[in-house]
């Protein structure tokens, strides 16, 4: 009985030491909720909708990744919490690229890590009827954005994975009504009146991803540059 344990842990070891996946390229997209944080009126104005980020990753056998890809994000504008007299309707839209630096480590063959930084550059719109009354188009801004991720990684086969993403994102321009179009500044629940403020704009982004792999290694036994490409 004891033989069988030693052999059983022995073959459980080498699956994970010497049989774990070394993807080189993949395209992942992800998919969660921009949930505005740290500015007052951004917070109490905004409802997060949908945050999108398409993106190319490659590893290094160190484990490094770098990646490019696109992002895009959407609040909608709560009308109910923007002034009685100014209950404006619309959108915040974000768009952009951005570029990757990260950390991928494979645990097993199963499950992994990814912690990086993106750096970006976005093009922000706010469609509004009152931006469309006063200027006869959006507002418009563009902003650099830092944003730290985290992910768990969960692989389903040789060529796929699925993740848990959670990010936070901090935009280059600080928010306020008036770019709504709205000249009124909002009231909270507790009375207090929100101004505009300089804190750069700042939401969470919590969701999933799907991730391709477009060549993989098999790790065999400490050589970072042995295995089969598959």
């Amino acid at each position: 009985m004891r033989n069988r344990l030693t052999l059983l842990f022995f073959i459980a070891f080498t699956s994970i030491v010497f049989a774990q996946p070394e993807p080189k390229h993949t395209f992942t997209v992800e998919v969660g909720m921009p949930v505005p944080l740290a500015n007052k009126a951004f917070k109490w104005v905004m409802k997060p909708e949908v945050a999108v980020s398409p993106y190319y990753q490659y590893r290094l056998p160190n484990s490094l990744t770098f990646g490019i890809g696109a992002q895009y994000a959407y609040w909608q504008i709560n009308k109910y919490r923007e002034p009685s007299s100014q209950p404006a309707q619309g959108g915040i839209h974000t768009v952009g690229g951005f570029v990757k630096v990260g950390h991928e480590k494979f645990h097993n063959d199963r499950f992994a890590t990814d912690v990086g930084v993106k750096f970006g550059y976005n093009q922000t719109y706010f469609i509004t009827d009152y931006n469309t009354k006063l200027y006869g188009k959006p507002q418009q801004t563009m902003s650099a954005s830092v944003t730290p991720t985290l992910a768990f990684i969960l692989n389903v086969d040789e060529f796929s994975s699925y993740r848990f993403t959670i990010g936070y994102a901090f935009q280059g321009y600080p928010f306020s009504n008036q770019r709504l179009g709205v000249t009124e500044n909002s009231g909270s629940t507790d009375g207090s009146v929100l101004y505009p403020t300089k804190t750069v704009t700042q939401y969470l982004v919590v969701g999933f991803g799907f991730t391709h792999y477009f060549s993989k290694n098999k790790n065999t036994g400490g050589d970072s540059g042995g295995g089969d490409d598959f």
